[in-house]
């Protein structure tokens, strides 16, 4: 019984941050990922050819669309869950 709270849990989680990513645009995925996978905001500016103040806003809508305090929770829930963002 342990197993299956454990994994119910576990799934209504996953389900809730996919939730919260599917709020995101394709730019604010993408910027996502590019953080998740450990790029600096001057990186990814030069990488996607925009400036600073965007990948800040960018940034910002992150974290307000998936009700986080700040955008590493989104990193964190996205690794800890193995959810592909």
């Amino acid at each position: 019984m342990l197993e299956a709270s454990r994994l119910f849990a576990l799934h209504r989680r996953r389900h809730e941050v996919r939730s919260r990513l599917e709020t995101l645009t394709p730019r604010e995925r993408e910027v996502l990922r590019l953080v998740i996978s450990g790029l600096s905001s001057q990186v990814i500016v030069q990488r996607l050819g925009t400036s600073v103040k965007t990948i800040d806003v960018h940034r910002a809508r992150t974290t307000s669309k998936t009700e986080s305090e700040s955008l590493a929770t989104p990193v964190r829930d996205v690794l800890q869950n193995q959810i592909t963002v």
